[in-house]
């Protein structure tokens, strides 16, 4: 068996196993034919071998799915729906906002499918766009209107809630909605928030896809005015 061949093909093999974690004959035979047959052939015990060895390296370093997966996606489930009641307070329904209902802290770097795959795919179901964010937080303000006996007017938005004027405006023209017979009716805001037949997903209505605040938003405002 010539030796320096041996040497050789093994240290190819070596280098692909390296670079490429987890290999198996299949795609050696594909990407290393010549190389892969000749060691076949001379060589198997040890290709045979590194190849074994190689996958188990891999699958021992693997994260494997934590044992309170299924338990902490439950919890989700069951907590997310307080998180999306309108109310004074009202959150945006987040990534953050969703693991701080876990009894434990959870990084959401360590909330992956491959180590809490159950809690990921509720993360992922449940989280909320910021135009029904928006949505909830407006229909809240309109219902304190009405409680409050105020006119729906700019005014009295703007003394009730942080959300953009503009979104605001967007939202009543989108909805049509006569905020004057409304507020007379009295609002029940969940109902008013199913009527709107959106999902929690939402992006807004057409034509609104731009910064309503903060720098983006100031930004895009400073390069308008220069045109």
């Amino acid at each position: 068996m010539p030796e320096h061949k041996k040497k050789t093909y093994r240290e190819k093999i070596s280098m692909l196993l390296e670079v490429k974690p987890g290999i198996g004959m299949d795609y050696l035979w594909v990407s290393a034919y010549q190389v892969t047959r000749w060691l076949n052939e001379n060589d198997k015990d040890w290709l045979l071998s590194e190849i074994t060895g190689n996958v188990k390296q891999k699958s021992s370093v693997e994260p494997v799915a934590n044992d309170e997966d299924e338990k902490y996606a439950t919890i989700l489930i069951e907590g997310v729906e307080n998180l999306y009641r309108i109310t004074q307070k009202q959150v945006r329904v987040n990534i953050s906002n969703m693991l701080a209902l876990l009894p434990r802290k959870i990084s959401r770097e360590r909330a992956t499918r491959k180590s809490f795959p159950l809690l990921s795919a509720q993360l992922e179901l449940h989280l909320e766009s910021l135009w029904h964010f928006r949505l909830r937080r407006f229909i809240w303000t309109i219902s304190e209107i009405a409680r409050l006996k105020l006119p729906p007017n700019s005014s009295s938005l703007r003394l009730l809630t942080t959300v953009p004027h503009v979104a605001c405006q967007a939202l009543i023209n989108h909805f049509e909605w006569n905020l004057d017979g409304m507020v007379k009716d009295g609002i029940k805001v969940e109902v008013m928030l199913r009527n709107t037949g959106v999902s929690r997903q939402w992006e807004g209505p057409p034509g609104y896809d731009i910064p309503m605040g903060g720098n983006a938003y100031m930004e895009m405002i400073a390069s308008n005015s220069k045109l």
